[in-house]
């Protein structure tokens, strides 16, 4: 399932499962596969949330972790280990946005969705 994969932090896993629900639904257009490909998506989605909230946890300690060096109490190694797991929050959030937007154009491509290859001419003689 995607969602058992992203958890484990495998993104190409999830969307190889997306990969195959949308194949399913272009080859047989089955309620079911649909459904699947929705429950997918959706669960990628919340993930994503979840590393926001990570990330902004993340943050918090290191601030903490700079005002507990800067008073004298706490090491600069603590605070090289804070930045470095804010930095691997902001990634992870990256990745994660990134999944959810190319799973949405996936998930409008499944449902027929389209877009035009040319932009639409506006008459400027007529602004």
């Amino acid at each position: 399932r995607a969602s058992d994969a992203y958890h484990r932090g495998d993104l190409a896993g999830a969307r190889a499962f997306l990969d195959e629900a949308i194949a399913a639904v272009s080859a047989a257009d089955q309620p079911l596969a649909m459904s699947a490909l929705l429950v997918g998506y959706a669960s990628i989605e919340d993930d994503r949330g979840d590393f926001a909230s990570a990330r902004a946890h993340f943050d918090e300690a290191l601030k903490l972790a700079r005002a507990r060096y800067n008073s004298g109490v706490g090491e600069f190694l603590s605070v090289l280990d804070a930045e470095r797991t804010l930095l691997q929050a902001q990634l992870e959030e990256a990745r994660s946005a990134t999944a959810v937007a190319t799973n949405f154009v996936k998930l409008y491509k499944a449902l027929g969705g389209g877009w035009e290859l040319t932009f639409p001419r506006r008459d400027l003689a007529a602004e």
